[in-house]
């Protein structure tokens, strides 16, 4: 049995096969071709436009304020101020001139 006499019994078997081959390399060499770049997925986002409030948040309450800590300043001396060294709320030391009169 020759190389002939086997072409001839599996001709359509060694076609097929060859067929399949091709087919095969050609699908490997075009999937080598492309250079494709990957994009990230996009990610979905929501937009709401916020407007005015439905319903007011407004109150209103009547009072005074008053300092936590409050110290009453006196003088040995009477008399009326002529100048005032300091302002309301701010920090001061000990032996600082607050007044003069």
């Amino acid at each position: 049995m020759g190389y002939e006499t086997v072409v001839r019994e599996g001709g359509l078997q060694v076609r097929y096969i060859c067929a399949l081959l091709m087919l095969a390399s050609v699908v490997l060499l075009a999937a080598c071709e492309q250079d494709r770049v990957s994009t990230p997925p996009l990610h979905t986002v929501e937009i709401y436009e916020v407007g005015r409030a439905i319903m007011q948040r407004e109150r209103t309450f009547l009072g005074r304020v008053v300092p936590a800590d409050l110290t009453r300043v006196s003088f040995r001396i009477p008399g009326k101020i002529d100048h005032l060294a300091v302002q309301a709320g701010q920090r001061v030391d000990q032996g600082q001139i607050l007044a003069q009169i």
